[in-house]
């Protein structure tokens, strides 16, 4: 009797470790799944355009001149348009993504005095670590916000002169909006390295 009971109790005991074994393998599958409907890691590739460095030498010409020396003269600015790339890891919170970005921009700014006409080149390059928060978040469908900063190393050229310069790279990203899942397509709002206005696609992994 005794054994039988003790029988009985073991078990109990055996398919109640079970069911919460097999509970437990349930919960972590299930877990896993809603954060695999998410990239763990993402690269990004985009152009963009009117950057700070392109709105800087625009403001310095338009309005430096006219306040400092007092001779206003006329410019252009040619811009190759800001290439950009981002590596995006997502966080155990897939909300969030810490990025690591690069961009590129050359500008060619051409000043009109009188009979006199300057060119000056500038190539930029800039390396940026950021942080990004998806205020929504489907497998998708997002919408994203973020900042960088980091390092802009930059050659600035005249006719007879040519100097480096490294100084403070940095982007705001106010408002971007991803579409797609594995392969998707993006646009962005924001100020910085990056430019004012931004898109491109994402392959994610």
């Amino acid at each position: 009797m005794k054994q039988q009971t003790i029988r009985r109790c073991c078990h109990v005991i055996t398919n109640r470790r079970v069911k919460n074994f097999l509970l437990l393998i349930i919960f972590i599958a299930f877990s896993t799944g809603l954060n695999a409907q998410y990239n763990k890691f993402e690269l990004r590739t985009g152009a963009g355009y009117l950057s700070d460095s392109h709105i800087a030498d625009a403001v310095a010409n338009g309005v430096g001149s006219v306040l400092i020396f007092f001779i206003p003269h006329d410019f252009r600015i040619v811009t190759s348009g800001i290439y950009s790339g981002d590596a995006l890891f997502r966080l155990r919170n897939p909300h969030l993504q810490i990025a690591a970005t690069y961009s590129f921009e050359r500008l060619e700014v051409t000043e009109y005095n009188n009979d006199k006409t300057t060119t000056f080149k500038r190539k930029i390059n800039i390396i940026m670590p950021g942080i990004m928060y998806n205020y929504i978040l489907k497998p998708t469908v997002s919408l994203y916000s973020g900042i960088s900063a980091g390092l802009k190393f930059a050659t600035y050229s005249g006719d007879t002169d040519k100097t480096n310069i490294t100084q403070l790279g940095y982007h705001f990203t106010f408002i971007g909006f991803r579409y797609g899942k594995k392969i998707a397509g993006f646009a962005e709002l924001g100020f910085g390295a990056k430019g004012m206005i931004r898109g491109g696609i994402a392959v994610g992994f």
